[in-house]
């Protein structure tokens, strides 16, 4: 529970994780201007990670940017890399803009938060790690956990 910079109602949100159990979790400092632009696209490798788990992640983090008493932002779910045979929307880091925001939720050695050129990087040492590195950007971005 907490409440918003203009409106003194007390606004609840849920996350999956505990936020105590997050707080571990490396954050770069800083990321607010870089994920809240004009739009957002949360994107990801399409194997071998982008099974329901990580979309869970994608949809985490996207339910607190998108909320129109939150960020209001326009955030579209993508794909890093094309899909033989399928029509999906590919973005990458090199897409990011003074407009455009990118996360990409990557696999990696370590769950941290972290950029490379105004290209936010949720990696996690699996998927749901990722679900965790989603939570802590959101309570990031919202001002309930410090980076």
């Amino acid at each position: 529970e907490f409440t918003l910079p203009n409106n003194p109602q007390p606004y609840i949100i849920s996350v999956r994780n505990d936020p105590r159990e997050l707080d571990s979790i490396l954050v770069e400092e800083n990321l607010k201007d870089k994920v809240i632009k004009k739009e957002l696209f949360i994107t990801m490798e399409p194997e071998p990670i982008s099974t329901g788990v990580t979309i869970i992640a994608s949809l985490e983090l996207a339910r607190i940017t998108g909320a129109q008493e939150l960020f209001n932002l326009p955030t579209t779910g993508a794909l890093f890399r094309p899909v033989e045979g399928k029509n999906v929307t590919l973005k990458t880091c090199a897409d990011t803009s003074q407009q455009t925001a990118i996360v990409y939720l990557k696999p990696g050695n370590a769950t941290q938060i972290y950029s490379e050129n105004d290209c936010v990087i949720i990696e996690g040492t699996d998927e749901y790690e990722l679900i965790k590195g989603a939570d802590r950007l959101a309570l990031t971005l919202l001002g309930i956990m410090q980076p």
